[in-house]
């Protein structure tokens, strides 16, 4: 086994006496703060209701876990020209098999998220749902009312807004194709911003500088990201 090793999971979180949409919500309600970050969702003791993420733990001991959508969004941060527009800010949508991710990015710190159902969506509804995002007008009701999880923008996201750069990754991107967003490759291998985002964020543990916009050196763990 390598000496570092990195895992990522699509993980709900267990809530056995609440709705897993509104519990999964509760979770970003309470890493969506100001001055959060995307590397917030990488865990070398994840929260204890998320179980699959112990259950990773369990099996393989001392792993760094994460959470897949916010990863693959960091991981997006690796290709040139989303890490340049996002010092300015910029919405970063993963489109992933089963959750849908936008979240509001200035740098590597979050201002806004809206997290639906894949199979719910359409490019019409992605469209509309992003737009809205940006604007800081998309409601957590409007999004959950059609089966998603939610959205929340920070108020502090109405003087550093609007982020109007968007980019795109994730194994359902071509949902986005029509829109004319761009289609962010990390290291030239979109499919894999998941894995660079677990890289990335263990690299900003260990206080180690990113890489984007260069070829991986192999000096960064082995990341293993699971179906997102």
């Amino acid at each position: 086994m390598p000496p570092t090793l990195a895992v990522a999971a699509q993980d709900h979180g267990f809530s056995p006496k609440a709705s897993n949409r509104l519990f999964r919500f509760e979770h970003w309600r309470r890493f969506l703060v100001p001055g959060s970050r995307l590397a917030d969702h990488i865990w070398t003791r994840p929260p204890e209701y998320m179980t699959r993420l112990l259950a990773i733990q369990a099996d393989a001991p001392g792993a760094i876990v994460a959470d897949t959508g916010p990863v693959a969004v960091l991981g997006a941060l690796e290709d040139e020209r989303v890490a340049a527009e996002a010092e300015r800010g910029a919405c970063i949508v993963n489109i992933g098999n089963q959750h849908t991710l936008a979240l509001l990015v200035r740098g590597e710190e979050l201002f806004g998220v809206m997290e639906h159902h894949t199979e719910a969506m359409t490019t019409e509804k992605l469209e509309r749902l992003v737009t809205r995002l940006i604007a800081g007008t998309v409601t957590h009701d409007e999004v959950f009312a059609d089966d998603g999880h939610g959205a929340l923008v920070l108020d502090g996201y109405r003087a550093a807004g609007p982020f109007t750069f968007i980019a795109v990754t994730g194994p359902n991107r071509a949902m986005a194709k029509p829109l004319g967003w761009y289609f962010a490759a990390p290291h030239g291998a979109m499919m894999l911003s998941g894995c660079f985002g677990l890289v990335r964020g263990v690299r900003e543990m260990k206080k180690e500088p990113a890489l984007a916009g260069s070829p991986s050196k192999g000096d960064g763990p082995e990341a293993l990201d699971h179906s997102r």
